[in-house]
């Protein structure tokens, strides 16, 4: 599983979710700004309070669209476009603060503890 790599977005990036998938938005300033893609809701991860975390590996492309902008028009794809992992990389990084992340978390496995055996004192023991 290491050749899985994550990628932070901030929840308003993503513009909708279906029961499959997630509609996330390019960030302004780059590139691509106005454009959007599908990704599979499987691979994102949302954690409460925090960011959203999307995962995909380095060999995906990303089809992207960009979707008219009048009322009457709001759902008709206008253009389309086919980008590598690392053009979607190159544009999210335009961001600053978003981290790329290509090795597995590191997990902590904490040693295992034997409990302590202990003889009660038979002076103790009341035996009525």
């Amino acid at each position: 599983m290491s050749d899985w790599k994550y990628m932070r977005l901030y929840p308003n990036q993503i513009k909708t979710k279906t029961d499959s998938a997630a509609l996330i938005k390019m960030p302004p300033g780059s590139e691509f700004s106005g454009w959007m893609f599908w990704h599979p809701l499987k691979c994102i991860h949302e954690h409460p309070g925090k960011m959203t975390e999307m995962i995909y590996k380095p060999d995906f492309t990303f089809r992207m669209k960009r979707y008219g902008t009048k009322p009457y028009n709001k759902y008709e794809v206008q253009e389309q476009r086919t980008i590598s992992a690392s053009a979607l990389e190159d544009a999210f990084s335009m961001n600053g603060d978003v981290y790329f992340e290509d090795e597995e978390p590191l997990i902590y496995t904490p040693e295992k503890i034997d409990p302590e055996v202990t003889v009660a004192n038979e002076d103790l023991i009341d035996d009525e």
